[in-house]
């Protein structure tokens, strides 16, 4: 992992950044950063794409099913509304979903009232 490129998404996200997108096809660098950036603000990590749905992830990146059936990107951030907690979401491969649907577009933007989410 880039040191310089993880201690950059840290002090966005301690700045207050609700949403980051980070283009690249570096999907596991990307997922790896998300990883530590849970650990070192000790928040809960959870991922999602289209194919594997909804997986919480441990700071190790072994990753269990959250909840079954949750490959559509409202009916996800509808589940995660429910959760007040917060956290770090990251959403694989979202970049399809909100060109194509713009209430994806801003279901995310209100989510990320919530917790920090990052799109790859």
């Amino acid at each position: 992992m880039s040191t310089a490129n993880f201690d950059q998404l840290v002090r966005l996200v301690r700045a207050g950044a609700g949403v980051i997108h980070i283009a690249s096809y570096e999907w596991e660098r990307v997922r790896g950063w998300c990883i530590g950036l849970a650990g070192e603000l000790d928040l809960c990590l959870q991922i999602w794409s289209s194919s594997s749905g909804l997986l919480d992830c441990d700071e190790r990146g072994q990753t269990k099913p959250n909840e079954d059936g949750l490959d559509d990107p409202i009916e996800v951030m509808r589940a995660l509304r429910e959760n007040s907690e917060g956290g770090i979401v990251l959403l694989e491969d979202i970049h399809p979903f909100i060109n194509e649907h713009h209430q994806v577009t801003r279901w995310v933007r209100e989510m990320c009232r919530q917790r920090v989410w990052i799109s790859h």
